[in-house]
């Protein structure tokens, strides 16, 4: 099973994929995390937080064939966690030829590196995850906290432009895309990594029985009916 998390910096969402991947673990089942590529492979090609425009091809282009790689690896015995995917790449791409929009040369280049990566998006990434979990934070919260990952640039103008794009892309690819707000703050946080959580292992083991095919798995259904009655808690329903 493939979960992707998806998501403009600073909104905490290597943390609450590192608290998910501990949950998990508790029910015994093999997690593989695939941690954020341009942190491991590009951290001297940035430039004012931003990775440089020449290596955004590049580093898409690593980034579908892992989780092509993956894709092909898949098995319904683990779960495989993306720290971001290649949508992110597109939303960091466009804001690129948007800055250049006074300039020809530099937004034609802009644009036809955008264009190539849209064209490998098309083709392969849409069906290749289960999950895509999208984590955000209020503009409110961006000002307050001035988030910083000591990595990318918490300009706020930036940001708020981001949130935008990001919204368009969500909004025209149906991805199996679920948003979360992370408000920042201990209780807060432990809710919204356990609910993301049992998002999963439900999808897993929903999964685990399809692909089984076996119907009469009395212990896998007691496991799903356990997680919504632990849901409901979490969420106040009962």
């Amino acid at each position: 099973m493939l979960v992707g998390f998806t998501g403009l910096h600073g909104t905490g969402k290597t943390t609450i994929i590192n608290k998910i991947i501990e949950l998990l673990k508790t029910q015994d089942i093999e997690v593989v995390l695939c941690k954020e590529l341009v942190r491991e492979e590009y951290k001297d090609d940035f430039e004012n937080g931003l990775l440089k425009e020449s290596k955004q091809l590049e580093a898409f282009e690593k980034q579908i064939n892992k989780e092509i790689e993956e894709y092909k690896n898949d098995t319904n015995n683990k779960i495989i966690i993306f720290d971001r995917t290649g949508i992110d790449y597109l939303y960091y791409q466009m804001y690129n030829y948007i800055k250049h929009i006074d300039n020809d040369d530099l937004y034609n280049y802009s644009i036809n590196i955008w264009k190539n990566m849209l064209n490998i998006f098309d083709k392969y990434l849409s069906t290749h995850y289960d999950l895509i979990y999208n984590i955000y934070v209020s503009m409110d919260n961006w000002k307050r906290f001035k988030l910083n990952d000591n990595f990318r640039n918490t300009d706020v103008d930036i940001y708020k432009i981001m949130c935008r794009i990001q919204d368009n892309i969500f909004n025209s690819y149906w991805l199996p895309i679920r948003r979360h707000e992370n408000i920042y703050g201990e209780n807060e946080f432990n809710n919204l990594s356990k609910t993301i959580y049992m998002g999963i292992l439900m999808n897993f083991l929903f999964k685990k029985v399809i692909k089984n095919g076996d119907i009469n798995d009395k212990k896998l259904y007691k496991d799903i009916k356990k997680i919504y009655n632990e849901r409901d808690i979490l969420m106040g329903d009962v």
